[in-house]
């Protein structure tokens, strides 16, 4: 019976990995495809053809088949790793900055949102993943004109960052304590998230 068991669970597995690969295989598959069709020849001063050029029309299907291609990522990521998984937050981060970058701001929002409260749930508001997805959530705000939530959202992730990190001043010397000057090199986002408070406060 227990290896029954086993094998069920192996072939089970065994099909959940041939499944997310197939349809990793499809997906990159359309995204050759696109970037190929928006690919066309011109011609350069001195006669000769120039390759790889891409027309404006061409541009235009190119981010569109990219866009549909992300969010497919998001659907079958979730169908494979659930809801709550590291994988979905990178595939909601990745198509959320795709739609950002081609100008569907309030388009982006949810996903945008989602990432943020799933890495919270998962790793805690101070850890840097969540801070992050948060910062990314802030910088939209910004961007739509909504200058205090932004705001209010940097400002909440300085002093989580702030506290989880330990950076802590000696009274009377001014020095920051050992342990804090140990992490202090690899706090950069901490840096970026003071000038980002910066610009909106």
């Amino acid at each position: 019976m227990a290896d029954d068991a086993s094998a069920t669970a192996s072939a089970t597995a065994s099909a959940t990995a041939s499944a997310t690969a197939s349809a990793t295989s499809e997906l990159l598959t359309a995204a050759s495809g696109s970037a190929a069709a928006a690919s066309v020849s011109g011609t350069d001063r001195d006669g000769t053809t120039a390759a790889n050029t891409i027309d404006p029309a061409s541009l235009g299907i190119l981010i569109a088949d990219n866009l549909q291609i992300k969010e497919e990522i998001v659907t079958v990521t979730r169908q494979v790793y659930g809801n709550t998984s590291t994988h979905t937050c990178k595939a909601l981060s990745t198509y959320a900055k795709t739609l950002k970058s081609d100008g569907q701001l309030l388009q982006s929002e949810p996903y945008y949102v989602e990432c943020a409260l799933t890495r919270s749930l998962l790793h805690g508001e101070a850890h840097l993943d969540t801070s992050l997805a948060r910062n990314n959530l802030a910088t939209l705000y910004k961007a739509l004109g909504r200058v205090e939530a932004a705001e209010n959202i940097f400002l909440d992730c300085l002093k989580k960052r702030w506290e989880h990190c330990a950076v802590l001043f000696v009274a009377g010397t001014g020095s920051i304590s050992a342990p804090a000057a140990a992490l202090l090199p690899s706090e950069r986002h901490t840096i970026n998230l003071l000038n980002n408070y910066a610009m909106v406060s």
